[in-house]
This record gives C-alpha cells, sequence and structure tokens, in this order.
C-alpha cells in the first residue's frame, strides 16, 4: 500500500512553489521568511478547515469540536515554534 502524503495536491504545490524561494537564502533569512510563509499558509489552510472539512465555515461548532479544534491549533503552533527554533541554529 503507498504512503499516504500529508499533503493535498495545492499544499504540495504551495511547497513546491517555496522550495526555490527557500533554497536560495542564507541562514539569516530564514526565520524572517518563515513568518510569511506560515502566515500565507495559514489563510490559504486555516486550522478549522483542515480540522472540520466537511463543515461550512459558518456552523457553530460544538463544545467538543471547540475542544478538538483547540487542541490541532496549540499543536499547530507547536510545530511553527519548534521549527523556528531550529531555523536559529
Amino acid at each position: 500500500m503507498p504512503k499516504r502524503e500529508w499533503t493535498t495536491p495545492e499544499q504540495k504545490q504551495f511547497l513546491q512553489d517555496e522550495l526555490p524561494r527557500y533554497n536560495s537564502m542564507s541562514t539569516k533569512e530564514y526565520n524572517r521568511h518563515y513568518k510569511k510563509f506560515f502566515q500565507d499558509w495559514c489563510e490559504h489552510w486555516p486550522e478549522r478547515a483542515i480540522t472540520f472539512p466537511e463543515l461550512p465555515v459558518g456552523n457553530q461548532l460544538t463544545s467538543e469540536q471547540e475542544k478538538t479544534l483547540a487542541e490541532a491549533l496549540s499543536k499547530r503552533q507547536e510545530v511553527s515554534n519548534i521549527t523556528q527554533i531550529r531555523l536559529r541554529h
């Protein structure tokens, strides 16, 4: 069974489009670039839409869904923080 990719085709294209820019940067530029990249990623793929793709944007979340979304946002922030720390070293 082939390994399932963690990105959608659109997300994969977004990452591939960023790769040449990333590869051309100096180490000092990574942190600044990452902040902009992460903002762009979150605008295209908000955590709520990723966590609950079947729910229309205007729908109210249940308390359980709110908890699930908060956990997903926390994990996203954790990944962001770890990545920024790695870029500094």
